[in-house]
């Protein structure tokens, strides 16, 4: 599956993303600061900012060319993110906030 993790920059953002990648999973990290040059590792400093939130998926869903869900621990922001995941006819032809079948 295609995926986007929030808070993959630590704690439980980044083991749920490297989990996901261990069972398989195409896996975009979003992160408050990033010094990585990799595609799927988007720094945004706040998703609660609805433009800087839909750039983030913009880019996420991009750089995995679609997407199947997204996973949102601790994000007390997440309605926004998701709102700017809906419009998906811009982004990608995808369900938000789904659970990989894996689990």
């Amino acid at each position: 599956m295609k995926l986007i993790v929030t808070g993959a920059g630590g704690g439980l953002g980044a083991a749920t993303a490297a989990l996901l990648e261990r069972q398989g999973h195409e896996v975009a990290r979003i992160v408050r600061k990033s010094a990585s040059g990799d595609s799927l590792t988007i720094a945004c400093d706040d998703l609660a900012d609805a433009q800087a939130a839909e750039q983030s998926v913009g880019a996420a869903v991009e750089g995995l060319g679609g997407l199947d869900g997204s996973i949102l621990p601790g994000l007390s922001s997440g309605r926004r993110l998701q709102q700017a995941m809906l419009p998906c006819g811009r982004h990608c032809s995808a369900r938000t906030s789904r659970r990989p079948s894996t689990w």
